[in-house]
């Protein structure tokens, strides 16, 4: 009888090279199965640790994610890369300070690091250092203006925070005369014309029929539109309307639990406990 060849078995490096594949492509959960075989393959495989450890962030397994970049830190402390995910890791569980740590060493080390240049802001904002965040806003923007979509509006935003609003006026103008549909420019407008010249100056029910037939169409994210129509209703005072659509933004995007306490649209609301029940998780 012929010796029939046994199928070779793929190395511990195809088979990460595999899950990093998926890893992109979004199938976290396939990933994670195949960054698990590779290092059962090669267990002291720390690129293939660090990956695995970026799929558990993505699946917001942020602890776990920590556990695993900590692991390869401890053999590879200047693997920038992974100290950088890391703090984005940190961000989450709300550790700033371990946030800022890891990411401020990536800086350090190398001051192009678009990546951790363009995370930081999260952090520095979350603890109201907006001028910092603009800093590095304006330098990842030089680097890489790709990284930051609709950049006028979610400049703008950072410039409202700062109540910077006469700056953020003509900045979103520039927004939305690329692309008419920019909601975040136009709904950042609609903030500081409000704190500029008042409520009844600002275009609230143009930016709300904008939001509205976008959330309709299935156009931009639902969670960041809902988010916005509910600072339209709290810029009028329409209490209800903007908790209802500030709770479902939060159940629907990670982002408008954190944002809320930074937009002067809702400053009328900060004592309202109904709001402070919504935002808690986030207060520092």
């Amino acid at each position: 009888m012929p010796n029939r060849e046994e199928p070779r078995q793929a190395s511990a490096r195809e088979t990460a090279a595999n899950a990093e594949r998926l890893r992109k492509q979004g199938d976290l959960e396939a990933a994670l199965q195949l960054f698990d075989e590779a290092l059962r393959k090669q267990p002291d495989y720390l690129w293939a640790e660090a990956h695995r450890a970026e799929v558990l962030r993505a699946l917001f397994r942020f602890e776990e994610a920590v556990a695993g970049f900590t692991r390869v830190l401890a053999s590879l402390p200047d693997y920038l890369w992974a100290r950088a995910h890391r703090g984005a890791a940190f961000y989450y569980l709300r550790r700033y300070d371990a946030a800022l740590d890891d990411l401020n060493a990536v800086i350090a080390a190398r001051a192009d690091y678009v990546w951790a240049l363009a995370y930081r802001p999260h952090v520095t904002i979350a603890l109201k250092r907006y001028d910092e965040a603009l800093a590095d806003v304006d330098a990842f923007l030089a680097l890489d203006p790709s990284l930051l979509p609709n950049q006028e509006g979610e400049r703008g935003m950072l410039l409202n925070y700062l109540g910077r609003f006469e700056e953020s006026v003509p900045l979103c103008d520039q927004g939305l005369a690329k692309d008419k549909n920019d909601f975040i420019a136009a709904y950042t407008r609609t903030v500081a014309l409000a704190q500029l010249k008042g409520v009844a100056a600002a275009p609230i029910a143009a930016t709300r029929a904008l939001l509205q037939r976008l959330r309709r169409a299935g156009s931009g994210d639902p969670g960041l539109i809902d988010y916005r129509l509910g600072g339209c209703a709290a810029l009028e005072g329409r209490r209800d309307e903007a908790l209802a659509c500030l709770r479902s933004a939060i159940n629907l995007h990670h982002e408008p639990i954190e944002t809320a306490r930074h937009d002067p649209a809702w400053h009328a609301l900060h004592d309202d406990a109904g709001y402070r029940a919504l935002i808690a998780p986030a207060e520092v």
